[in-house]
């Protein structure tokens, strides 16, 4: 068979035509993929948003260490906001430079008392601000003080996107959700002793919860 198409001169374009095929199929393949991924990232919202929040540290309790089996459900949290740490993710689109604010919770009851280092702050996701707005300073009125409950949906750490650009800590701006590098900088000059980096991360939350309400007004 192939020597018949090599005198006809048609191996060449007979194999390009059966690759150019495979790639055809696999991309298909891919679409699919990805539709029963969207489908099931849709319905898990869908059921995320029906159900009844429950405490974050029932939630972590019910992931073990599967923490996408938890991704946008629905959690409660109550501490006090640490508005002088807070941390800024860039959310500007076509309507121009803003900025989501992350601002950890020390929570009034750390999750895991009786291990060495329990959870002790989760970070809240508090919504977007534009550029002018940035600085706590400037929204004085929206940086409620003292005990607050939130109801939120767990967000996931993103990882991996090389095209967001690596954070500008000194700056404190941040362009994904990278909890590791958060969480160490949020960390520095903690007592740590002896402790590894790994356990001192452990005091934060291993996600982000993603308030659904105004806290302190629409500041």
């Amino acid at each position: 068979m192939l020597q018949r198409l090599r005198e006809a001169g048609l191996l060449w374009p007979t194999l390009a035509s059966l690759a150019g095929l495979a790639v055809l199929v696999s991309l298909g393949n891919w679409q699919m993929s990805r539709k029963a991924w969207k489908e099931e990232l849709i319905a898990r919202l869908a059921e995320g948003a029906a159900a009844a929040p429950v405490p974050l540290a029932n939630a972590l309790e019910q992931a073990g260490g599967d923490l996408r089996s938890i991704g946008f459900r629905r959690v409660t949290v109550t501490g006090e906001l640490e508005h002088h740490r807070e941390l800024h993710l860039w959310a500007g689109d076509a309507r121009g430079p803003a900025w989501s604010v992350i601002t950890p919770l020390r929570l009034a009851e750390p999750i895991g008392v009786g291990r060495r280092f329990p959870i002790e702050w989760a970070l809240v996701i508090r919504g977007t601000v534009p550029e002018m707005m940035k600085a706590a300073t400037a929204r004085a009125e929206g940086q409620v003080a003292g005990l607050v409950t939130i109801v939120g949906r767990v967000r996931l750490e993103e990882g991996g996107n090389w095209a967001a650009g690596a954070p500008n800590v000194s700056r404190n701006e941040w362009y994904t959700r990278d909890l590791g590098a958060m969480r160490e900088h949020l960390l520095q000059g903690e007592a740590a002793g002896s402790a590894s980096g790994e356990d001192l991360a452990a005091r934060i939350a291993p996600v982000f919860i993603e308030a659904e309400a105004a806290i302190g007004g629409p500041g």
